[in-house]
């Protein structure tokens, strides 16, 4: 048999241990060669694009009350003051709001971090407040008693409470250089599941809701 087809494969595993997983087994780490152009060799990067395993933000405090913020108030109704009881209104409501809002808190990657800071918005869209945009849609009737000399008025609610914590579970550089793919410098990472690291707080947004507020109190 000729010796070259023995001898060809053997050659290239060298290059194949570094851009394949480690194992598939459970009991070993999942790792593999990443791009210094994709990991910018920081000591831990929230996701890889090799692989499927990403980073999670995690709530460890949060403020101890909520507030509501009014992002829309339809028309009002007012109770005569000379009423000789409650006013019996009833309102016929068709709305979609749309609303968000920025950060309204800070970030820090930690040991992510990097010069190009890469990971940034990355690790921002891991926060369930940082939404670009969200709606409320109401459409219902409703009927509400509103006493003399006092006010009605659609109301649609969103519910913040501002809440901090950090990132679980990221790509560990173990400072060990390889080669991924055609000659591209890179790092050998492995995943940890419970490694914890950077920081950040902000408005979470909790629930929506609507309803009649009567003298501007749902």
């Amino acid at each position: 048999m000729n010796k070259k087809l023995w001898t060809r494969p053997l050659a290239t595993a060298p290059f194949l241990a570094f851009v394949v997983l480690f194992s598939a087994d459970p009991a070993h780490a999942v790792g593999g060669c990443l791009r210094d152009s994709d990991t910018d060799q920081v000591q831990i990067a929230p996701k890889a694009t090799s692989f499927k395993e990403q980073a999670r933000s995690v709530a460890r405090q949060q403020a101890a009350n909520s507030w509501q913020d009014v992002v829309w108030r339809g028309t009002e109704k007012k109770c005569a003051s000379n009423s000789p009881g409650n006013c019996n209104y009833s309102w016929s409501v068709n709305k979609t709001t749309s609303f968000g809002w920025a950060v309204g808190g800070q970030v820090s990657l930690g040991n992510a971090s990097s010069p190009s800071k890469k990971w940034y918005n990355f690790v921002l869209s891991l926060i369930p407040s940082i939404q670009k945009s969200s709606t409320i849609s109401t459409t219902e009737t409703f009927e509400q008693p509103v006493p003399p000399n006092g006010f009605g008025q659609p109301w649609q609610v969103v519910q913040r409470r501002w809440k901090s914590g950090d990132y679980v579970g990221g790509w560990v550089n173990q400072n060990r250089a390889c080669t991924f793919g055609l000659n591209q410098a890179g790092h050998v990472y492995t995943w940890d599941p419970n490694v914890r690291w950077g920081y950040w707080q902000a408005n979470i947004r909790e629930r929506e809701y609507d309803g009649i507020a009567v003298n501007g109190k749902l």
